[in-house]
């Protein structure tokens, strides 16, 4: 009995997969999970053999013969490398230490820098006006030109009031309008030659205390009165472009003002000291 319960043992072992545990079927060679090799026995004990060998020689038993094991072929280490082995961890780089400064010297650095200026260079243009007087600007002149206009209005009734009271009719239609017109514009044109051939400012100019000065600072003469007059009209003739020629010039100054070398300026007489005695 003892034989049989070994050899019993022993295939009920071998049916285990020495590897990962699992059980197979009798006379199984490889396991059914991981396909490794089983320890299988090759000969097992029975009743008529062990008689066999009592009778033959008196031998205990033949013990059962194992067949030799597979070496394996894969090893059962992990096959999973971790990333830890491979990678080494970066050393940290020294931060520089940052150096505390006082308010106070904050305050000094701010003061100390200057405002970086991203603008390119200007064009240096020279001034035309070379004389330390202020250019008059737009609006004292317009009032300056309405001021003539009034005068010149005032001087066109009185030569029509005249014209009445001689007995002439004022007609404003029809083909007596263009000679009308020609007759005003002819007074305006008398007008301004009138002060330019004294060679002084008109009427408007010395209300709004004008006078006309050279770039240089020196009182024009009498050519230059007359040709600033005759460039003045050839402006109006333009479209009037050469006086709005003081809205986009940088020292306000018109087109006559550039040709005649002329400009108007706003005169301010110096106070007279009375002595007392």
């Amino acid at each position: 009995m003892e034989p049989r319960s070994h050899s019993g043992s022993l295939a009920l072992r071998d049916l285990h997969c020495p590897h990962c545990g699992s059980l197979n079927a009798e006379g199984e060679a490889r396991c059914r999970r991981c396909g490794r090799r089983l320890l299988t026995t090759v000969a097992r004990a029975g009743g008529g053999d062990s008689e066999r060998g009592a009778g033959g020689g008196g031998e205990a038993g033949a013990r059962p013969a194992v067949r030799a094991r597979q070496a394996a072929l894969f090893d059962d280490r992990p096959k999973i490398i971790p990333i830890e082995t491979v990678t080494r961890p970066r050393a940290a780089r020294p931060q520089p230490r940052r150096q505390e400064r006082s308010p106070g010297a904050r305050a000094a650095i701010r003061a100390a820098q200057q405002p970086l200026d991203l603008r390119g260079p200007a064009v240096a243009r020279p001034k035309a006006v070379t004389y330390d007087a202020p250019v008059a600007r737009p609006g004292v002149r317009l009032k300056a030109a309405a001021w003539d206009a009034v005068l010149v209005a005032a001087g066109v009734a009185v030569a029509a009031a005249a014209f009445r009271f001689l007995g002439g009719e004022l007609i404003w239609s029809g083909k007596a309008v263009l000679p009308s017109l020609v007759t005003v514009l002819a007074l305006v044109f008398a007008y301004g030659l009138f002060w330019s051939l004294l060679g002084c400012e008109s009427a408007g100019m010395q209300f709004m205390k004008l006078r006309l000065l050279t770039f240089d600072g020196q009182t024009p003469t009498w050519g230059q009165y007359v040709g600033r007059f005759l460039l003045t009209w050839l402006s109006i003739a333009a479209a009037g472009i050469g006086l709005i020629w003081v809205l986009i010039d940088d020292e306000a100054l018109t087109f006559h003002d550039h040709v005649s070398k002329t400009f108007p300026t706003v005169w301010h007489p110096r106070p007279t000291t009375s002595h007392r005695y």
